[in-house]
Order: C-alpha cells, then sequence, then structure tokens
C-alpha cells in the first residue's frame, strides 16, 4: 500500500511539473535595463549597491526562482573611463571568475561568444558545496555588464527550458 501511495505521489508531482514547464512564457522588457527575455512568469526586480576598487555599483536583478531552478537577468553600469581604460576580456574573464567564487564550484566550460557584436562569454560551473549548476552568459555592452544566468538545482536536467532562457535574451535599444 505504501509503494502505490508513492508512486501516486510521485507521478502527480511528475504531472504538476510538467504543467507549469509546458505553460506559456511571459516576455519581459526592461525599458531602463535595455534588454528582453522570457521568463516562465513575470520576474521579481530587486537592486542592490555592492561596493568596488572602482566605488559602489548597483546591481539591477529581475528573477524567477522556482526552487528546483532559478531564472535570472541582472546588469551592472560601470564607469566609463573605466571601461575605456580597461580589457573587456579581463571584465569577462573576471565576471565568471566571480560566479565561480559565488557559488564555491568549478569552472566546467567558458567559451567566448558575441550578441549584436557585443563581446560575452557563456559558461558552465558545477558547484558540490551549494549543490547547484550554474549555466549563464554574461555581456559587455558599452559600459553595461550584463548577466543571464539559470541556476538548477542538483540532479535537475533542465536542458530545454534552460537554452530557451538563455537564448531568448535580446537588447532592446
Amino acid at each position: 500500500m505504501k509503494s502505490r501511495l508513492l508512486a501516486l505521489a510521485l507521478a502527480v508531482t511528475l504531472l504538476a511539473s510538467c504543467s507549469l514547464l509546458s505553460q506559456p512564457w511571459v516576455e519581459f522588457t526592461s525599458p531602463d535595463g535595455s534588454f528582453s527575455a522570457s521568463f516562465p512568469e513575470t520576474p521579481e526586480e530587486q537592486t542592490q549597491s555592492i561596493d568596488t576598487a572602482a566605488g559602489p555599483i548597483t546591481l539591477h536583478g529581475f528573477t524567477v526562482d522556482r526552487g528546483y531552478i532559478a531564472y535570472a537577468v541582472m546588469y551592472s553600469d560601470f564607469p566609463s573611463d573605466l571601461i575605456q581604460q580597461g580589457d573587456p576580456d579581463l571584465l569577462l574573464d573576471g565576471g565568471v571568475d566571480g560566479a565561480v567564487t559565488n557559488v564555491q564550484g568549478n569552472l566546467v566550460s567558458k567559451t567566448t561568444i558575441s550578441l549584436d557584436g557585443h563581446p560575452g562569454r557563456e559558461f558552465t560551473i558545477e558547484s558540490d558545496a551549494q549543490q547547484v549548476t550554474v549555466k549563464g552568459r554574461i555581456f559587455l555592452v558599452d559600459n553595461r555588464l550584463y548577466q543571464v544566468i539559470v541556476v538548477i538545482a542538483e540532479g535537475g536536467s533542465f536542458e530545454s527550458e534552460t537554452a530557451k532562457f538563455l537564448d531568448s535574451f535580446t537588447l532592446v535599444r
């Protein structure tokens, strides 16, 4: 009897998960952020001030957290003179390194990419400490650094949803 109840509970959970994944996604546009992306639902907006060597930087975040998977687009504007004097590759690689450090993970892959002629990186991080896999893309557009990230709980495999989200990110000018 217990095994039948367990099987029924598992079936109900799987059906509920499938129905959540098949629901239409929301096309979200941030006029201030100059980007658009498809989320599984309307994202929650947050801002945070971060102290850096260049002074305080405001991080704008747009997230949907479903517990087993989270989607986020974040952006920060850096001082223009800092970007003009610096090396974009160092900033992008530093962004990936920072993500690895933040989740106490290991870099699985990193590829040089671009979006509308703007330099970027695509990466995958695995973190045993946090029990997550992080897949993301970062882009440097003028003095703005965009981060498009999916965080997947250990054991989860949401390849099509991850690709759908990452591929949906576009610049709006």
